[in-house]
């Protein structure tokens, strides 16, 4: 398997990101100083 380089990417973007997998994932990129948005159809205090 390949692995995947994410030093040149700079904006993230989730689909589902209210959910508890994706919001983690989520929150490591902006640890990692990513510019993170997403949506989720239903709203929440993650969303």
């Amino acid at each position: 398997m390949t692995e995947l380089d994410l030093t040149k990417i700079k904006n993230v973007h989730f689909i589902g990101v209210g959910g508890i997998g994706i919001s983690a994932v989520a929150r490591m990129m902006v640890h990692e100083g990513k510019i993170v948005t997403g949506q989720d159809m239903q709203g929440g205090e993650i969303v």
